[in-house]
């Protein structure tokens, strides 16, 4: 077991690098396992709370902890050794799920962007909801959400998402899985699950 000295909120893997949610973004080489090295960084105004990477771009989410509240940032990793904050008002509360060209997540509901201009997503559909949304998870024609309560949307048609349950949770839900048919949900309180939903 190899040990490298970091602290992050979320990670996420492209090619050679490992991109850190550290309060700020923090790039890793790891094309050598044995020496991890640290090679370039981007400052961010808030806490790096979630990151996703896709092509040239790190879709990331900043949580400000001191006066509460979230917001989407885009930074450019096409040199990854310097990063470059493109958009810190870019996005949503939560990270984005990616499925072929097509982003999803949540704010006060759920949007679904058509991702072929990276920088520029059109919005193809949304559905609004009263929940303040962290985790996301992307499972078969469903998206499961949770913040404040736990959420199961219909996106089947992409243009014309549902939302087809909502039920309450104890605390404030980070973070949502599917597996089985059964939703797995980390919250500020408790880790739990409800079984019998479906990710078809």
């Amino acid at each position: 077991v190899n040990y490298y000295p970091i602290g992050a909120y979320d990670f996420d893997i492209s090619g050679d690098y490992l991109y850190f949610a550290a309060r700020d973004l923090l790039v890793v080489n790891k094309a050598d396992p044995e020496n991890l090295e640290e090679v370039g960084s981007c400052e961010v105004d808030w806490t790096l709370t979630a990151v996703n990477t896709r092509a040239n771009f790190v879709y990331g989410v900043r949580t400000n902890f001191g006066e509460g509240g979230s917001r989407g940032c885009l930074i450019n990793i096409a040199d990854p050794e310097n990063p470059e904050m493109v958009d810190d008002q870019f996005g949503h509360y939560s990270r984005t799920e990616f499925r072929d060209n097509n982003g999803f997540s949540a704010s006060r509901g759920l949007y679904i962007h058509d991702f072929a201009d990276p920088v520029g997503p059109e919005l193809m559909g949304s559905v609004a909801d009263n929940s303040f949304n962290l985790g996301i998870f992307l499972g078969g024609n469903n998206v499961y959400t949770t913040g404040e309560t736990f959420i199961v949307f219909d996106v089947q048609d992409i243009e014309n998402p549902q939302l087809i349950s909502e039920i309450e949770i104890p605390g404030t839900g980070y973070g949502v899985a599917m597996q089985n048919n059964t939703a797995f949900v980390m919250d500020s309180e408790f880790f739990f699950y409800r079984s019998e939903c479906r990710d078809d």
